[in-house]
Formats: structure tokens, sequence, C-alpha cells
């Protein structure tokens, strides 16, 4: 069974399964180019390609960095429970959710191949959902609740109704924002 989305990238297909592996498949063809296998459940986590790598979570509590030419590890993570987010890629900096209540920011080098560094920030609910859209002097939402945005420290930024927001954003920091509606839904946004 497949829940995640698919992400493409380069003529080629990347979706995850609940039957535990990540497929590669050839748009032009649909063949199968590889398959990477994970320890549980690839739920809900949607690929995300950059450099030549790509990353989805899995419900065996890891971030796995695969290969997209091989299909071959690169590196894994492990969070403290399940990762059915979907990666954010920003300046060479992974974001992913966690079912431990966590939002890790992992700096990855292409060099190595190994993450370096890594960072966490407590989000008090447990579901995620990362949208990789950086943004530079406006920022449009729909909203379908009341909401609100945060810095990574939890700090508020502002509190937001329900509906469409066309925010100004140039007096903001750069940075990471936690956009926030409802206990379940939550986006990652990136302030250049």
């Amino acid at each position: 069974m497949v829940e995640s989305s698919p992400c493409v990238s380069d003529g080629v297909v990347y979706i995850g399964s609940r039957d535990d592996y990540l497929y590669a498949i050839n748009c032009s063809d649909g063949t199968l180019k590889w398959r990477y296998k994970t320890d549980f459940w690839i739920y809900l986590s949607s690929p995300c390609v950059s450099d030549g790598v790509v990353y989805v979570g899995s419900c065996d509590h890891y971030l796995n960095a695969i290969n997209c030419s091989t299909g071959t590890l690169k590196w894994k993570y492990k969070t403290g429970s399940w990762v059915y987010s979907s990666p954010c890629i920003a300046v060479g900096i992974v974001y992913v959710g966690s079912d431990d209540y966590y939002l890790y920011a992992i700096e990855t080098y292409i060099n190595t191949g190994y993450s370096s560094n890594k960072s966490t920030s407590y989000i008090p609910s447990k579901s995620f959902s990362i949208s990789p859209n950086p943004f530079s002097s406006r920022l449009s939402l729909s909203l379908p609740s009341s909401g609100a945005i945060y810095s990574l420290t939890g700090q508020l930024i502002m509190k937001l109704d329900k509906g469409k927001h066309s925010l100004d954003t140039s007096s903001w920091k750069q940075g990471v924002y936690i956009i926030k509606t409802g206990k379940e839904c939550k986006r990652v946004v990136k302030v250049r």
C-alpha cells in the first residue's frame, strides 16, 4: 500500500510504500531503477531529492539518505520514534519531524556523506507535514483553522485567523518558521 506522495527528479519517480521499500522508477518507461529496503513501513513520508541524494523517513525511526544513482544508503539518522513527516531540504540542512515530538535539523556534507551536526526543537504535538517552500518577501497561506507562526525556538511570531493570508516577511529574520494550524497540521517554511 502506498500512502506517501511521489517525488520526481531528473526523470525518476521516487515513492515509499508500506512494504518497507523506497522505489525509484524511470519516468520514460515505468521500469524499476532500484528499490531500497527500510526496516519498517514508509508511511506518509514523501521523498525529497537534493544534490543526488533522496531523503525519506520510515516507521523504523530513521531518516534515510539514499544515493539517487545507485540506491545505496549514504547515511541514516535515528530519531526517537516513527518518522512519517516529509523531509525538507534548505541550504544543506534536512528538516524532518518525528513522532517523538521533535523537529530535527540535520546538517549534511556531500563530500563525506554523513550527518555531522544535529539540533532539535520540541514541538508539543505529534504530527508534522513539512513543505519545502523557501520564500523571500511574501508568504501566502490558506489555513483550514486558526493558527500561529513560531520560530524554531518556540517564540510566537504572529497569530492567524482561519482563511487566506498574504504576509510581508521582509522584516523577518532569515531562518526557519513553523506554521501550526489546529492540533495536528504543521508546516515548516524557510525565509531566505
